[in-house]
């Protein structure tokens, strides 16, 4: 029978018989085919020729132990090689030049052909085989020169090897390698033998048969011919240097290859008392000390390795994009800042016609609110259509009906009415706010220029009627302006000037003496109510606009109050040379706050019942047959008349533009769509994250609650897996602890929800008076919420957990481990910002990121195999972040991890990753497909997923 490895087809020196299945003796100046076979008896050949030793005399013993045999050939000893140096220089094959005397080097470090024997030391083998196990073989970086040595010659390989496995004496089975090639290596084998270095023979192609009949190979209780048949893949042989004072040394190494190290171990199968003996010439030797000078002398050089430099490349690209992209932003912003101011002071007013609105009847009250088909529409008023008469489409309401008026530059102006007389859904349209709904009319400036088209600042800022939505709580009066300033100021007023801005700004409304006092919220007493309305008032005038419009500037404050906040606003309003044009309304002014006005609109029912001067209310009340009995407010009487509707009175006033103004068409997006931000991205990124990191400083339960309970819950998980073990409870409570962290990870995610609908109103009332663009938002509360509530307590625990578990202690597999854990935080974090942006109501998006992490946990791997999942579902699998998270870790921890037991009193020692896959459904060598699909897939993708949440979802629509 015939060998299946092509290498043993024509039996290499020490093997014969049928099959090279038999040890043969003699040493290597014998022919291969000429050699004795050992006795099937005896565990080793009886007698080996002089100098040479081990089962089957390869190898030399002692130094002159090949100069003998190359003597004994050249005298021409019967049985030997006929060849000899002499014959070969008699041949032109060698010359003076080259001494090809011969020395027997007992070094593992291959210059031609390396002879060696070992014993094999592993506890299971040993148990389930007792007796001597050996191991022989031959390493070939260069074919000898046989005729030039004297040595037989074979059919050899240069870069090869050739390996035999016996049992008392019995092969068992052999296993042949190409493309092999030496190196030192500092992994050494043996502390006590490593002193003078050791060699590492590495080759990319390794097989093995196992012989049928063999012990091993046929004990149907330990089906191992299947395995040995199946060993594959690079083989990595390392071994010590031998002490080179002792020419009889021994030393020790080690077979490493994938499939053999799940069965042995992670450190490969221990070869131990090896003996290695060659005959080489000291031609060979001086050559090989040449080019192993030269290899130092070029390792010396500081030439960086191919996995070193594609690893410097990838770092240099990722920060050179990184930079490029912030130096980017930063031209940007200095490109903003250089631009050419423009100072016009001059006052705009605002004019409107035939404004109509109709309201959808019916809102969706679902978690997912529907957005309306219909956006606001800014249309060129009809004229075939009455303002009055305008019918109502089926499920709308019409709440404003053809109002037209309009503010003068620099003036005060108070819309009043009765709730539900369209108030606020008229400044929410001169302002142009979203509406639910369909808007048409026609809005222009009014001004003594013609264009406004190059104005620097915002035009309009709106104050509304809720402060608590547009002041957050932990900040002061002036951080508040400053902010406000940072954002509505553009980019080309200098730093001092935006404190100028403020400092005026607080001074105008009263706010100078409180400027560092706390606004406080419902949780912290802080300012007072009037002080909130003024400092609403002051973060939409610290831009500078040219309109504001306020909702119910005076709602829930007191008379005293009211009156400081409307006397401000008519201070602000001082004129076309630079007052600022002020469009309020109120509910139920007094008759001081009434006179303070320039124009009054009387609104009832969504129609104007009185557009005109205070002054001239009292004629407007005679006429309307109801006049003000003395003393009376007259304002309280204009809202009785309105209350009874617009179908009651006879002498509606006619609004007539006054005709030395110039007109000038509103665009479409005026104002505050959320689009027209004055600064740039990076600008605005810097004022948002500077604001969350105070907002951490100010209230530190958030982050502390991260923190700190991320440390108490992860000193309990590790005093509860602490110091696992490698056997079958050991194993399961490694893999135990890292799913107790996924899941740890995946509860305290929840938080992310809460964390966003928290500032969901602020933004979304920020975004609409123009501060930032929801991009930068985003990209704010990402960086807030990953590094400092998510990164940080993640690496915490992992740190804590890791070392009291015990598991690997290389610094890779730690960081590799991290950088898992981390990145499968940061997805679930964004998972459920997603949900809380898309869905309004708290609890929904709670419950649903709740079902999400049973979900997770379930499809894991960890509860039930992903291998015995029905095939109708087991494709789900593929799009749970738990899954690609937890096999990553596991791979990280469990490839070439030993599980030792003892079982039926055999001692078993095996790689773990045997039965993960089965018993988990884990792949092995997934750490990197892993960590891309988490990072390039999940990552990624759930930030795009957010992105269009925020700018979707996050925006007011009244």
């Amino acid at each position: 029978m015939s060998s299946t490895l092509p290498f043993f087809r024509q039996c290499p020196p020490g093997l014969g018989g049928n099959g090279c299945e038999e040890a043969t003796c003699n040493s290597t100046f014998v022919d291969p085919t000429l050699r004795i076979l050992k006795s099937a008896n005896s565990t080793a050949c009886s007698k080996c020729d002089d100098g040479f030793g081990g089962l089957n005399c390869n190898i030399c013993k002692g130094l002159d132990s090949c100069d003998i045999r190359q003597t004994q050939v050249n005298r021409g000893v019967k049985g030997v090689a006929k060849s000899s140096s002499a014959q070969g220089q008699s041949n032109g094959l060698a010359n003076y030049s080259i001494n090809n005397t011969l020395t027997c080097n007992n070094q593992p470090r291959a210059i031609t052909a390396s002879y060696l024997q070992c014993d094999v030391e592993q506890a299971t083998l040993s148990a389930l085989f007792p007796g001597n196990l050996t191991i022989t073989g031959i390493k070939v970086a260069n074919v000898p020169n046989f005729t030039a040595t004297g040595m037989a010659e074979w059919d050899a390989v240069s870069n090869s090897s050739y390996l035999s496995v016996f049992l008392d004496g019995v092969e068992q089975f052999y296993c042949q390698a190409e493309n092999c090639a030496s190196s030192n290596t500092t992994d050494h084998v043996q502390s006590s033998t490593a002193q003078w270095g050791t060699d590492l023979w590495h080759c990319s192609s390794f097989s093995c048969s196992c012989i049928e009949t063999a012990k091993i190979c046929s004990n149907p209780s330990f089906p191992l011919a299947s395995i040995i048949n199946s060993i594959g893949g690079s083989l990595d042989f390392p071994c010590d240097f031998v002490d080179p004072n002792n020419p009889f040394g021994q030393t020790q190494c080690k077979l490493s290859t994938a499939e053999l190290n799940k069965f042995v171990g992670p450190d490969g199968l221990a070869l131990r008392q090896c003996s290695y003996g060659s005959c080489v010439s000291q031609y060979d030797l001086e050559q090989d000390w040449q080019n192993s000078f030269l290899q130092r002398q070029s390792e010396q050089s500081g030439s960086l390795s191919n996995g070193v430099i594609a690893g410097l490349a990838i770092l240099g690209a990722s920060l050179a994009v990184f930079l490029v992209t912030l130096a980017f932003g930063y031209y940007l912003r200095r490109k903003a800042s250089l631009l050419q101011r423009i100072d016009d002071r001059s006052a705009i007013g605002l004019a409107w016609k035939e404004i109509h609105y109709h309201a959808d009847s019916a809102k969706s009250t679902t978690f997912m609110h529907k957005v309306p088909r219909e956006r606001i529409q800014l249309k060129e008023y009809n004229s075939e259509h009455p303002s009055n008469l305008l019918p109502s489409s089926r499920g709308q309401y019409h709440i404003l009906r053809g109002i037209t008026s309009y503010a003068l530059p620099g003036t005060l102006n108070f819309i009043i009415g009765p709730s539900g007389a369209g108030k606020s859904s008229l400044v929410d349209v001169l302002a142009g706010r979203e509406k639910v709904g369909t808007v048409t009319g026609k809005l222009s400036w009014l001004s003594k220029n013609e264009s406004h088209n190059g104005f620097e600042h915002r035009l309009i800022a709106v104050v509304d009627q809720d402060d608590s939505i547009n002041l957050p709580g932990f900040m002061t009066v002036r951080e508040a302006l400053q902010f406000a300033a940072e954002l509505s100021v553009p980019e080309n007023v200098p730093k001092h000037e935006r404190v100028r801005i403020v400092d005026e700004t607080l001074q105008k409304l009263g706010l100078s003496q409180i400027a560092n006092h706390r606004i406080g919220d419902a949780r912290s007493r802080g300012i007072s109510g009037g002080e909130r309305r003024r400092l609403s008032l002051a973060v939409a005038l610290v831009g500078q606009p040219k309109i504001l419009i306020a909702d119910e500037c005076t709602s829930g404050l007191d008379a005293f109050s009211a009156q400081k906040v409307i006397t401000a606003l008519r201070d602000l309003a001082c004129g076309i040379n630079g007052g600022t044009t002020i469009i309020a309304t109120l509910h139920q002014p007094s008759s001081q706050i009434f006179d303070l006005a320039d124009r009054v609109i009387l609104l009832s029912r969504g129609q104007t019942l009185f557009d005109g001067p205070p002054s001239a209310s009292l004629d407007f009340c005679e006429k309307s047959g109801v006049p003000v009995p003395r003393g009376h407010n007259v304002a309280d009487h204009m809202l009785a008349l309105a209350f009874e509707g617009p179908e009651h009175q006879k002498h509606l006033r006619d609004t007539v533009l006054p005709d030395d103004f110039v007109q000038s068409a509103l665009p479409i997006n005026h104002g505050s769509r959320g689009s027209q931000t004055v600064t740039t991205f990076i600008t605005q990124l810097h004022a948002l994250t500077a604001r969350s990191l105070l907002m951490t400083k100010r209230e530190k339960t958030g982050a502390i609650a991260h923190i700190l309970g991320s440390a108490i819950v992860s000193v309990f998980i590790g005093a509860c897996f602490f110091k696992v073990k490698l056997d079958l409870g050991g194993f399961q409570n490694r893999v135990g602890s890292m799913f107790v962290m996924t899941i740890l990870i995946l509860f305290s995610s929840l938080s992310a929800v809460v964390g966003l609908a928290k500032m969901r109103l602020l933004m979304m009332r920020e975004r609409a008076n123009g501060l930032y663009s929801p991009w930068s938002w985003v990209a704010a509360h990402l960086t807030y919420e990953l590094v400092l509530l998510r990164a940080i307590p993640t690496i915490l625990m992992v740190c804590i957990i890791y070392w009291m578990v015990g598991l690997r202690s290389s610094a890779s597999d730690f960081f590799q481990f991290i950088l898992i854990m981390v990145v499968f935080a940061w997805v679930i974090a964004i998972y459920n910002m997603i949900l809380a942006a898309y869905i309004e109501d708290l609890s929904t998006a709670i419950l649903l990121a709740a079902v999400y992490i049973l979900f997770n946990i379930f499809m894991a791997g960890f509860v039930m195999s992903l291998n015995s999942m029905p095939s109708v579902v087991k494709w789900l699998r593929w799009i749970v972040p738990s899954k690609y998270a937890l096999e990553a870790v596991a791979d990280n921890q469990l490839q070439g991890l030993q599980f030792i037991d003892t079982f039926a009193g055999v001692p078993v020692r095996t790689d773990v990753s045997l039965f993960a896959n089965k018993l988990f459904g884990f792949e092995d060598g997934a750490y990197y497909r892993d960590l891309i699909v988490l990072a390039c897939g999940f990552l990624i993708g759930f930030s795009f997923l957010l992105f269009l949440a925020v700018w979707w979802r996050m925006r007011e629509l009244r």
